[in-house]
């Protein structure tokens, strides 16, 4: 991943198809360059990006994907990171990405900068009814 990349993303539609979406996902879980932080993070900005786009759809994605994305993105967590914090617990809440939700909160207990861990209680008390469906609150 690199700049011009996340760029592209940034510069797709904001109203897309399903489909175009998830070919776009698609793409970027195949990218395998992982480790470096800065990296991560235009991967999770890319990530971020599409999410936007998926949650405006009103519909999830398939389930094979969430579980891909869900063992993916916790991989790019910098958990030292405010802004790459904010973008998981986004990109949970945006996707239905409950195991990584289950590791974020999982690690509220850890050493941690204050300003992190109250992002992580905010996000457990937020999504307290589960994040499986974004779209549970639409009922």
């Amino acid at each position: 991943m690199n700049q011009a990349e996340l760029e592209r993303i940034q510069d797709l539609p904001e109203q897309m198809s399903p489909i175009k979406i998830e070919e776009e996902i698609k793409k970027l879980n195949k990218i395998k360059e992982r480790g470096n932080k800065a990296k991560n993070f235009l991967l999770l900005e890319a990530y971020l990006e599409l999410a936007y786009r998926q949650y405006h759809t009103n519909k999830l994605l398939e389930r094979h994907l969430r579980e891909e994305l869900d063992n993916n993105i916790i991989s790019l967590w910098n958990k030292d990171c405010i802004e790459s914090t904010e973008s998981i617990l986004a990109l949970v809440g945006r996707l239905g990405l409950s195991k990584s939700f289950e590791i974020v909160k999982s690690s509220v207990n850890d050493k941690m900068d204050d300003e992190i861990r109250e992002e992580i209680e905010a996000a457990i008390e937020e999504y307290k009814n589960g994040v499986e469906d974004p779209y549970n609150y639409l009922d």
